[in-house]
This record gives structure tokens, C-alpha cells and sequence, in this order.
């Protein structure tokens, strides 16, 4: 019969102690969402004044959270390519201009 009282104390206790150790986790890493977009201008977009095109979820996360006043891109995207899949600056793949001598001749740029 005393096993049995002690055995039942213990159990309570570890039930008081559920609780604290339940406690949440606060989740520490950042909040970002990365959006790549190819051949977009920024005529395309409802919250940048389009009235062709309907971008609901892009204006909402416009108007609820940050907008893009000023960016800087490479004239093409092979090298924004290059940059995601290697984690180099995109000057060192080489690409700096787009040269296809069918469509713009021969010759050097």
C-alpha cells in the first residue's frame, strides 16, 4: 500500500510538471518570401497602376507589407540564374551582354 501512494505521488507530480514542459517553441528564423520574375516590368502589376491585369495576391502582400521603390537587375537572366544556383556574383559567369549573332549579326559588342 505505500508503493502505491508514492507511485501516485509521483505520478501527479510529473502531471503538475506536463505544463512547463509543454511550453511552445518561439520560431527565430526570418520571415521572407523570395519571388523571381522573369520579363516582368512593373506595369504588370495592379498596385504599381496596371488596369489590365489582376494580381490579387501580389497587391495584398503590396499593400499589407513592403513595396519595391528601386531595384537594380542584370540586362539578362541567364546570369540571375547563374547567381541562384551557384551563390556567385553574377559577373563571373561570363554572360555580360546578350550576343546571338542570328538575331543581332556577327561582329564584336
Amino acid at each position: 500500500m505505500k508503493h502505491l501512494i508514492q507511485a501516485v505521488c509521483i505520478c501527479f507530480c510529473f502531471l503538475i510538471c506536463l505544463p512547463a514542459q509543454a511550453e511552445e517553441k518561439k520560431d527565430t528564423r526570418p520571415n521572407i518570401i523570395f519571388i523571381l520574375l522573369d520579363n516582368v516590368g512593373k506595369d504588370w502589376f495592379r498596385c504599381y497602376g496596371s488596369e489590365e491585369n489582376q494580381t490579387p495576391n501580389i497587391d495584398h502582400l503590396a499593400y499589407t507589407g513592403l513595396r519595391f521603390r528601386n531595384c537594380y537587375v542584370t540586362p539578362v537572366c541567364s546570369t540571375t540564374r547563374h547567381m541562384l544556383l551557384t551563390g556567385r556574383y553574377p559577373f563571373r559567369s561570363g554572360w555580360h551582354t546578350h550576343h546571338d549573332p542570328a538575331i543581332y549579326g556577327g561582329g564584336d559588342f
